[in-house]
């Protein structure tokens, strides 16, 4: 191949995954030759800027990056948080947090909704505290042996 002095665009989703799937096969490679090593920095290039428009990162809401500082984390990346499996569990799909006992809990069966932070404390402390959720997690763990 010879060497390329021109930037490469992606034009849609299948030229974006065969670009990707270019990139691991050069990656992989022990050494490159010239032509490859600007095939690849072109290839990156193009498929960074690609990504910026049509998978640009996931800005955490308020209340999801207060969870994140409560030692929370995302399950699947679906707008679940939880710190443990049998764990309190909220989900942030609505753009409030609605805080449920554990991952298995029915989403009906939901401790509190949240909209502030303050409401999102006040909602897991009861979760994590209160006798009643405290035994729906026992529950649960005992349920899944």
């Amino acid at each position: 191949m010879a060497t390329q002095t021109t930037s490469q665009t992606i034009e849609s989703d299948v030229d974006y995954h065969s670009k990707l799937s270019r990139v691991e096969v050069l990656i992989v490679q022990k050494s490159l030759s010239k032509d490859e090593e600007a095939e690849i920095n072109m290839l990156v290039d193009a498929i960074e800027a690609y990504e910026t428009i049509h998978y640009p990162m996931r800005q955490y809401t308020d209340l999801e990056k207060h969870l994140l500082k409560l030692g929370f984390t995302e399950l699947f990346g679906v707008g679940l948080w939880a710190k443990e499996k049998f764990g309190t569990v909220v989900d942030t799909n609505s753009g409030t947090a609605k805080v449920i006992p554990h991952i298995e809990a029915s989403f009906d069966n939901y401790v509190g909704f949240a909209e502030t932070v303050v409401d999102l404390n006040a909602a897991i402390e009861k979760s994590e505290n209160s006798e009643f959720f405290i035994n729906e997690r026992a529950r649960a763990r005992e349920q899944s042996k």
